[in-house]
């Protein structure tokens, strides 16, 4: 077994590296980050209308308190010898508004702790596809990236809520049945 294997198996992952990080996902990481908070209680369905919905890719004017899962760059580990496979880690962004800083700030903490310290090879069904989240790395400490820009379309008018976000790595296979 490969120094990287034995790293993995040590940290609850998989001795063989290139089959947990390579393939070809059903849906987006952005989808499986917020199954997991939903799952996890660290959010609720935006259709229920309850306090901390998760939305993928958008960020909705209301409600005040939300949460958005969106897609972005992830990260290569080179050309694996002798498959040649290249793995991956899918890249994430969590952004979170609140209408007061601390408590924004609190949330946006808990959820990367339940998501970076606490998951150990968690499976999640996302539309009944299964998918096997390996683990979560946070790239970056809660931001905050202060006041909302305004909906409304009048210049100068700031809106309270303010913006904190997270960035991630996450590394997930498919579950293929």
């Amino acid at each position: 077994m490969s120094l990287i294997g034995l790293l993995l198996r040590g940290f609850g992952g998989s001795s063989n590296f290139s089959e947990t990080t390579t393939g070809t996902l059903e849906h987006s990481p952005a989808e499986i980050v917020q199954q997991l908070l939903l799952d996890r209680g660290l959010a609720t369905d935006p259709e229920l209308g309850l306090a901390w919905p998760a939305f993928v890719s958008k960020l909705p004017s209301r409600p005040d308190s939300a949460i958005a899962c969106v897609d972005v760059a992830g990260k290569g580990h080179g050309r694996l010898q002798p498959s040649g496979k290249v793995p991956s880690h899918y890249g994430v962004q969590v952004l979170l508004r609140s209408p007061d800083a601390s408590p924004g700030f609190v949330k946006l903490r808990n959820i990367a702790v339940s998501l970076t310290q606490q998951l150990v090879r968690q499976t999640v069904t996302v539309d009944s596809t299964p998918y096997i989240v390996q683990a979560i790395v946070q790239l970056s400490e809660v931001l905050a990236l202060g006041r909302e820009s305004p909906f409304s379309g009048n210049e100068g008018e700031t809106s309270d809520c303010q913006l904190n976000s997270i960035s991630l790595l996450i590394s997930v296979k498919q579950v293929l049945e």
